[in-house]
């Protein structure tokens, strides 16, 4: 093995082609103090696993989702195992894999995951089973960052009768991407938030479609957020759906104090979407509400130009 660097602090890696994946894994584990390090657009060819464990590491970051080839995802062919005990930070992006193994993630706080997959490459039992790991992997973080694509995932996972047993006690903050031309865009993140009882930041940004089947949250749908204080909405453009979001979250929120907006760009009659917005029946009698205008264009924007406005505080 590879002796490594004993002073290495930081690792950064990209579009590198490793003729066998353990060649990273051994090389991290090598480096005794080894504290962030940074995986992007990386093939692992035909290799099985790709396993990071290492005392030190801090941040890590492992993204695979922007390969030239769209068919050739450099973590197609593996299962990621990550066990880091002393792991703060940890953004894993993918658009094939859904094999995970998540250990020792104790001290993680701040997560960020984005997979994109195929529903045909395994059953709901798999999924299930996938998603369980990964939820118990990060059960402990205080800010979550997720995309469309994992509450995709999350939302078929969910179809197990048994459902998942992992809260999130600590999480303060949490980020959402989603679609709402479909309403189960919309379950995962009612059980998310049935499942962070002390969650007290929301924000929403929401995908742009021009298609959209409309839909009502039923009024009976059980949606704990008794510690909910700020939601932020991102490229609201005042679709029927979207309403329906905000009335939902507006008669659930008991003691939100805070509901901002910022507008698609291009959205029209915005007066009129803030006088109907402004009807809704709240459960809570101090909510401020909040509109401003949009601060990107959306088209043509990547997914990660948006995350300095998912962390605003």
């Amino acid at each position: 093995m590879y002796p490594g660097f004993s002073s290495l602090k930081s690792l950064d890696l990209k579009m590198i082609e490793f003729s066998d994946s353990n060649l990273l894994g051994n090389f991290i584990s090598s480096c005794p103090v080894i504290e962030n390090v940074n995986v992007e657009f990386c093939i692992f060819g035909d290799s099985k696993s790709l396993e990071i464990s290492s005392t030190s590491l801090k941040n890590l970051i492992v993204d695979s989702s922007d390969m030239r080839d769209p068919n050739c995802d450099g973590l197609a062919n593996c299962e990621v195992k990550i066990a880091c005990p002393s792991l703060v930070a940890f953004k894993f992006l993918t658009s094939s894999t859904w094999k995970f193994s998540f250990q020792d993630l104790n001290s993680l706080k701040d997560a960020s995951v984005d997979i994109y997959f195929h529903p045909e490459h395994g059953t709901a039992e798999e999924y299930h089973c996938a998603m369980s790991k990964i939820l118990e992997g990060l059960h402990n973080v205080q800010l979550l960052t997720l995309s469309s694509g994992f509450l995709r995932f999350l939302n078929l996972a969910a179809s197990k009768p048994e459902g998942f047993s992992t809260s999130f006690y600590n999480l303060k903050s949490l980020s959402v991407y989603v679609l709402l031309n479909w309403y189960n865009q919309v379950e995962p993140i009612i059980n998310l938030l049935n499942l962070s009882p002390n969650l007290e930041d929301l924000k929403i940004l929401i995908d742009w479609m021009e298609w959209i089947e409309c839909w009502e949250i039923p009024d009976e749908v059980t949606c704990s957020s008794n510690h909910l204080k700020s939601i932020h909405l991102l490229d609201f453009g005042g679709s029927q759906n979207e309403l329906e979001l905000v009335r939902f979250l507006l008669k659930k929120g008991k003691v939100l104090e805070k509901l901002s907006i910022t507008w698609l760009e291009g959205t029209e009659y915005r007066s009129k979407i803030i006088r109907d917005i402004k009807r809704f029946p709240t459960s809570s009698s101090n909510v401020a509400f909040s509109f401003f205008e949009s601060r990107t264009n959306i088209f043509g924007v990547c997914y990660s130009d948006y995350e300095h406005l998912l962390h605003l505080s």
